[in-house]
């Protein structure tokens, strides 16, 4: 007996203490699944995920999934949030996303979320024995889309994005509850039907709910199609989303209850957990106080009776794009915020510390180890909070150049011949596909710069971009996209520009109308004595401080006080 237990101990320690030897994705591991004729097994996780915990401590702990991929397949793991150029590519499967990659850098086959050890062999034999791709890979180069599938295209964007939405209980209609900036973005400033309205009062009404009351800060989402089954991981992209959409929501319908409380609690909440002493945020915080065990009882406790059992695990990565994401909708919170100016004194030092991150190429890294991989999503980023910077000052000479000098890197660096632009630059192994909801943003800017900056080139790159989205081959990979509908409005027309002429103290009617304002919008101040010639003939003979709202054809009223501003966007 004595033996027999001792046999046990030593099997239980050999299966416990064997572990995946993992690798790192490079352009050698593609060489070398390419020479041994092997598949890529690709584990790409997130530090607070909850299936990525569970999948890990059942699925790669067992013993025959363990020798099997040892002996058949070449073992890859990423942190997604660390490879936001991963992360975006195969953002629709995870997370844990499971991705086997052929040493030609094609995908065989994609997996979303949690597989148990038994299902999980049963994939990989199958992939042994059939290593085919499951579905084409590549992109079409076909970039001239005709008159006539621009509007079906368009036409059926449409129907898709009234489609998508869940009229009776807000956000999208599918078993995740969350409100998506695009969606909401579309549906505040172009959705004129009642119907939309009160799908944005009823989306932000249920979000609500994904509100932690103890710390402050909204959880991921929801599932079970309702909002009451909360999934508990905090990512810092979630409270930047959620801090615009709440700050919009007070402004446009002033008769729903305020969301001030909401805001308030993801500031408090970010500011204790995530905050480091050079500005920067961390990255997200766990869903589990355990990892691998559900801490929905947890989450029910008030702050003390938390702070006694622990803290859930903060991922302390500072990563570029969402730290960027927060000091733009800091600066957009700062507008209304008058005789305080902390939200631009911290997005400012964000700036500050990200501008450290800026390589000889002129783009940004994506953390703080400078990873010779740039990502379009962190370009982006900084693009976003560069042009918000400008609309706070029009005349601030160092951002101008600034960002200037950015675009001009990122539009030879990322457009493709066909143009469209690839998701990264740089060596991962992988060939960089151009990416939907990156190639729209991408396009937006450029046309929104086109007009701040008179370079007609950037038009002729957004419309390239337009072009290659719009194409019916490229409109089959996707079914909603809002921001798309917003990119073909801006492109067939000039921004909003919004001219205030100060003839005394203070400038809060402009500051008021950059809190209502959309992206698509230009900002110029000017005291009297400051108008160039051809604003001097409209707006020179006000004697008080005063607003316009100009198109390309006519300019608005004059506003005097901020309840004009408020009834203008209204």
């Amino acid at each position: 007996m004595k033996y027999i237990l001792l046999f046990f101990f030593f099997t239980s320690f050999v299966t416990m203490s064997q572990s995946i030897a993992w690798r790192q994705l490079s352009s050698a591991v593609l060489e070398e699944a390419k020479s041994e004729n092997k598949i890529i097994l690709l584990n790409l996780k997130a530090n607070w995920c909850h299936w990525c915990h569970v999948m890990d401590d059942s699925t790669y702990s067992n013993l025959a999934v363990q020798e099997y991929i040892e002996t058949h397949f070449i073992p890859v793991k990423a942190d997604q949030d660390a490879n936001p150029e991963l992360s975006a590519r195969y953002k629709e499967y995870g997370w844990p996303a499971t991705i086997f990659i052929n040493g030609n850098g094609e995908d065989v086959v994609k997996r979303a979320g949690y597989i148990s050890p038994e299902p999980f062999l049963r994939l990989l034999k199958a992939i042994v024995a059939d290593p085919s791709p499951e579905e084409e890979t590549g992109f079409p180069t076909v970039l001239k889309a005709s008159p006539d599938s621009d509007k079906s295209v368009l036409n059926d964007l449409q129907k898709a994005f009234e489609n998508a939405l869940d009229y009776e209980d807000g956000g999208f209609d599918q078993d995740q509850k969350f409100i998506e900036n695009d969606t909401y973005e579309y549906a505040l400033f172009n959705g004129k039907e009642v119907k939309i309205k009160n799908w944005i009062k009823t989306s932000v009404n249920g979000a609500r709910k994904l509100c932690d009351p103890a710390w402050g800060g909204v959880y991921q989402y929801s599932t079970h199609d309702d909002w009451e089954h909360l999934h508990f991981e905090k990512l810092l992209s979630i409270q930047t989303r959620y801090l615009r959409i709440f700050h919009y929501f007070n402004l446009y319908f002033p008769e729903e209850e305020t969301a001030q409380k909401e805001i308030d609690g993801i500031l408090r909440y970010i500011n204790r957990f995530f905050k480091h002493e050079n500005g920067l945020y961390s990255n997200a915080q766990d869903a589990d106080l355990v990892q691998g065990e559900h801490a929905e009882e947890y989450f029910r406790l008030g702050d003390k009776e938390r702070m006694k059992l622990g803290v859930p695990k903060v991922d302390t990565n500072t990563y570029t794009y969402n730290n960027a994401e927060l000091a733009r909708s800091l600066l957009i919170l700062s507008y209304g915020n008058e005789g305080d100016g902390s939200y631009a004194r911290t997005s400012h030092k964000i700036l500050e510390s990200l501008a450290q991150r800026k390589a000889s190429n002129n783009l940004y890294f994506h953390a703080a180890e400078k990873r010779k991989v740039w990502s379009l999503k962190d370009q982006i980023a900084m693009a976003l909070l560069l042009i918000e910077e400008l609309k706070a000052n029009q005349n601030n000479k160092e951002v101008k150049e600034l960002l200037n000098t950015f675009l001009s890197a990122v539009a030879k660096q990322f457009i493709n011949e066909n143009g469209s632009a690839k998701s990264f630059v740089g060596d991962n192994g992988l060939i960089a596909q151009p990416l939907i909801e990156e190639n729209i943003q991408l396009a937006r800017i450029f046309n929104w710069y086109s007009y701040f900056s008179n370079q007609k080139k950037y038009k002729v790159l957004a419309k390239g971009l337009f072009d290659y989205l719009i194409h019916p081959e490229i409109a089959k990979v996707y079914y909603s996209q809002p921001a798309l509908l917003m990119l073909s409005k801006e492109l067939n027309e000039a921004p909003l520009e919004f001219v205030f002429v100060r003839n005394g103290e203070g400038s809060s009617l402009s500051d008021k109308a950059r809190s209502y304002a959309p992206f698509y919008s230009l900002f110029s101040d000017y005291s009297k004595d400051e108008l160039p010639q051809e604003k001097e003939e409209l707006f020179g003979d006000f004697e008080v401080n005063v607003l316009f709202a100009c198109t390309a054809n006519y300019c608005s009223s004059p506003m005097y006080d901020k309840g004009d501003v408020g009834e203008f966007f209204k």
